[in-house]
């Protein structure tokens, strides 16, 4: 939106990118979708496929990691089952 509230700027483009994964196929039972949006990016590029699609995977794959990890736990445990290294509870991105 224009600064004053009224139209669209000229200029300024939202690249986006949705997709899914099947959790099944790495032993989850869940189904994800997820949607990046990417509002005004400062980059050359204005298309969700090459702006927002890798963010996409790398969110993506650091979820499915993260639930992977969180199936191998002992129950209240911080600590992964099978190796027994300490698991990180927040990821930031």
């Amino acid at each position: 939106m224009r600064k004053h509230g009224e139209g669209y700027e000229p200029v300024a483009y939202v690249a986006s990118f949705v997709g899914f994964a099947d959790g099944r196929e790495v032993g989850l039972s869940q189904r994800f979708t997820l949607l990046v949006s990417v509002d005004e990016a400062d980059s050359t590029s204005i298309y969700g496929g090459t702006l927002a699609a890798p963010v996409f995977k790398s969110i993506m794959q650091r979820s499915i990691q993260l639930l992977r990890t969180r199936s191998a736990l002992r129950p209240g445990s911080y600590v992964n089952a099978e190796n027994g290294h300490p698991l990180v509870r927040a990821v930031s991105y």
